[in-house]
């Protein structure tokens, strides 16, 4: 048994390299048929900007994405110049979320590319 509370062990921690690392896979609510666009969050960076990698993600907003970091408590994907194109927070234990222009974005985990 463990002497850890229940609320504390559900606790997901706060969003950094070491909780978000992997792959996940992109869901838009004005594309709910469209499944493909996969990235992955690496552990690996420079001054607090990690590297991205992209699959399936040409005409989605996510294909400009080069880098990410954590703002404000929240997972912001940037292009090359450094600016966020969206800022994912958490929304469940394995699920992030970004909105914009009356849009929803979804990050769920997704399978090894």
């Amino acid at each position: 048994m463990s002497n850890v509370p229940s609320s504390a062990a559900q606790d997901p921690g706060p969003l950094g390299p070491d909780t978000v690392n992997g792959f996940w896979a992109l869901q838009a609510s004005d594309r709910p048929d469209q499944t493909g666009c996969r990235i992955a969050l690496q552990k690996i960076g420079q001054d607090g900007v990690y590297g991205v990698y992209l699959e399936g993600c040409e005409g989605t907003i996510l294909a400009r994405a080069t880098g990410w970091r954590v703002m404000d408590d929240a997972v912001a994907l940037l292009d090359a110049g450094g600016e966020p194109i969206l800022r994912f927070r958490r929304a469940g234990p394995d699920l992030l979320e970004a909105n914009t222009g009356g849009v929803t974005y979804r990050l769920e985990p997704a399978a090894m590319m």
